[in-house]
């Protein structure tokens, strides 16, 4: 039932953030979708009773302020329309519901949740792709491979490394970790794309590597601790 839940709100996230770039830009729909990292580290507080730092919170702050410097200096300024942002911002809610219930299935296979929680989205998904259009596969070959690419990569690849990690860290360290997307993001478009940083996006990643490294080192002492308990 756990995974049915997380595999509706995952179907949800998608298909939200994907609806809300016809009506925002991507910028504005990258920066919503990404502050999934702080309703998980609010309802790990307000419903796990994890206990954090202010040291902690300074570096969640300085990590995130780093994330959305860079996201709004990568991409133009278009105006964004209200419901485009909305829509955003609930995809992001639904992907820390997804991301809070994945980490709590520890005592589970990586390999069973990542094919249960697939197999459901796929089924959400479908219903969703069916309420947009009635033409939801793909027009050309070309357009196969790159959803097969995406579902080995972004699926089977990155979800399970998601799944697998998650449980193993506090859902607080894991809303951190998480905001290493829009970074690497913009480092393989730098490599990929040869869209370089400038100095004002290299600053922003520095802060944000910076957050992040600090947010570790405040918790590795509790780590040692209980391990040695």
């Amino acid at each position: 039932m756990l995974v049915i839940v997380a595999s509706l709100a995952f179907a949800g996230d998608m298909s939200s953030w994907h609806w809300s770039l016809q009506f925002t830009s991507v910028a504005n729909a990258t920066i919503f979708v990404n502050t999934a990292s702080i309703y998980m580290l609010i309802f790990a507080v307000l419903i796990f009773k994890e206990s954090i730092s202010r040291q902690f919170i300074l570096s969640f702050i300085l990590t995130f302020i780093g994330v959305i410097g860079l996201i709004y200096f990568s991409n133009i300024k278009t105006e964004g329309a209200l419901i485009g942002d909305g829509i955003a911002l609930m995809a992001a809610f639904l992907y820390a519901i997804y991301l809070l219930i994945i980490s709590r299935l520890g005592q589970e296979s990586s390999i069973n949740i990542i094919f249960y929680t697939t197999l459901f989205t796929g089924v959400f998904g479908l219903v969703f792709a069916l309420i947009e259009s009635r033409e939801f596969l793909p027009s050309s070959s070309m357009q196969f491979y790159n959803l097969l690419a995406m579902a080995i990569l972004c699926q089977v690849g990155g979800q399970f490394f998601i799944t697998y990690s998650l449980p193993k860290i506090k859902a607080s360290l894991g809303s951190i970790g998480l905001l290493m997307q829009p970074i690497i993001a913009t480092i393989f478009g730098a490599i990929v794309f040869y869209e370089y940083l400038n100095f004002i996006q290299l600053s922003f990643v520095i802060l944000a590597l910076l957050g992040i490294y600090f947010a570790r080192l405040e918790i590795k002492p509790r780590e040692e601790l209980k391990h040695e308990t």
